[in-house]
C-alpha cells in the first residue's frame, strides 16, 4: 500500500478538461482505466499556472477512512499469509 512517487501527481486529460488527483486505495486504478490514457502532471507546479488550472474541472475520489483502514488492513494480512509471510515482522 505504500507508494513511493513524487507528491501531488495527478492524471490531466485535456480533451475533456478534467484533473484527477489520484489518492492511493481510492478508485485511482479504475478511474483511470474508465478515462483512459492522460498526460501524469504534478498538480502542485500546475497550481502556479492559474490560467490553466481554472480551464480544468479538478476532482478526486476518498472513500471513508474507516473502510480504507480495514480494507489495507485486510489486504496486509492476505499477503503475509500467501506470498510474503516476512510483513509481519515489520511494526505498524
Amino acid at each position: 500500500m505504500a507508494h513511493n512517487h513524487e507528491k501531488g501527481l495527478c492524471d490531466v486529460y485535456h480533451e475533456e478538461k478534467l484533473i484527477f488527483i489520484r489518492v492511493s486505495s481510492n478508485a485511482s486504478t479504475s478511474i483511470g482505466h474508465a478515462m483512459g490514457n492522460s498526460n501524469v502532471d504534478n498538480y502542485l507546479s500546475m497550481l502556479k499556472r492559474p490560467t490553466k488550472v481554472n480551464k480544468y474541472t479538478t476532482f478526486a475520489i476518498i472513500r471513508d477512512p474507516i473502510e480504507r483502514f480495514i480494507s489495507g488492513y485486510i489486504k496486509v494480512c492476505v499477503r503475509a499469509t500467501a506470498d510474503s509471510p516476512e510483513i509481519l515482522k515489520k511494526e505498524f
